[in-house]
């Protein structure tokens, strides 16, 4: 029994389904080492999600190389210092989840999950919407900047990629069981 339960401690026992679940992933990720861990995007068959995964990941990579290529072709001075800088942190960040997920790390889901869905609205954000700030690039009314079809194209692209692999992680995080209500004891 618990000393949460024991002592009737309130922030003791607000902390205990908390620490359940994280005790949970561990045993799901580096548990028993007699049997093959289920949690780990490591050697053995692929489940669905995973599938997912990877092909979220590599329709993200699609989109961000043809959005890349996009603003070379347009060039660098359209865009803001605020536009340039928060596109090559989340260039940074989508490769590392790229990485992450086409490597079968077991962080790969909780990483794609995070940001995949954070990158399609930002993208979504910086050139759907009409002007809002410097960190707009906004393609709505854009006059001699350089956005033609092509680039409304490769963005959609992008910000799809993005979403399939938040999507993706959040799929895959869900069927390993570490989202969602934890059990009572």
């Amino acid at each position: 029994m618990s000393l949460a339960k024991d002592n009737g401690d309130k922030d003791a026992q607000a902390i205990y389904p908390v620490a359940r679940a994280i005790r949970r992933w561990k045993v799901n990720e580096m548990g028993d080492h007699s049997k093959k861990r289920s949690g780990s995007l490591g050697e053995g068959s692929t489940s669905r999600g995973e599938q997912f995964l990877r092909y979220g990941a590599l329709l993200y990579a699609a989109g961000l190389a043809l959005h890349l290529a996009d603003h070379l072709r347009r060039g660098t001075d359209v865009l803001t210092p605020q536009v340039q800088a928060a596109g090559y942190l989340s260039t940074a960040v989508g490769l590392v989840v790229i990485a992450l997920v086409l490597s079968r790390h077991r962080l790969a889901p909780l990483m794609a999950a995070v940001t995949g869905i954070s990158i399609a609205f930002g993208v979504a954000a910086v050139h759907l919407l009409p002007h809002w700030s410097a960190f707009s690039d906004a393609f709505p009314g854009a006059r001699n900047t350089g956005v033609t079809a092509l680039s409304w194209t490769v963005v959609l692209v992008e910000i799809a990629g993005a979403l399939a692999l938040g999507l993706a992680g959040v799929f895959e995080l869900r069927r390993r069981g570490h989202m969602g209500r934890t059990r009572a004891a």
